[in-house]
């Protein structure tokens, strides 16, 4: 266990990413060979959870529940932990306040290291993250 504030965090059942983001200023020109998806991103009013559709270029979709904490002493260092859902699971959460947003990810390998690029819609277009 983690202590956060007053917060205890168990990592038993939680993967521990270490973020690394980069502001990007467009889209990069040759991401060929990578997998591209369409994520919709739901962050619950007043919790630390996130609903995530994630549909790939064949229609398929998952959808996931998800929750981040941050962890002390690295700024980057966050607990993950995701749950899957049904579609009726999804539609009862899905129906709780919150805020939205839309983006393409494309997924490339270069030199052995996974890079996500996003390009946000809507309301954050024109925002274009890379993340390893």
């Amino acid at each position: 266990m983690r202590e956060k504030g007053s917060d205890v965090v168990n990592l038993k059942y939680a993967v521990v990413e270490r973020e690394r983001r980069w502001l990007l200023t467009a889209m990069p020109d040759d991401l060929t060979g990578g997998e591209t998806v369409l994520i919709r991103d739901r962050y619950l009013t007043g919790t630390r959870l996130r609903l995530r559709e994630v549909t790939d270029a064949g229609g398929g979709r998952v959808l996931k529940l998800g929750h981040k904490v941050r962890l002390e002493g690295d700024p980057r260092a966050v607990a993950c932990t995701s749950f899957y859902l049904d579609e009726t699971e999804w539609a009862r959460l899905a129906g709780l306040p919150g805020s939205g947003l839309e983006k393409r990810r494309v997924r490339i390998s270069r030199d052995g290291v996974v890079v996500a690029v996003d390009e946000f819609q809507g309301e954050l277009s024109g925002l274009v993250l890379a993340e390893i």
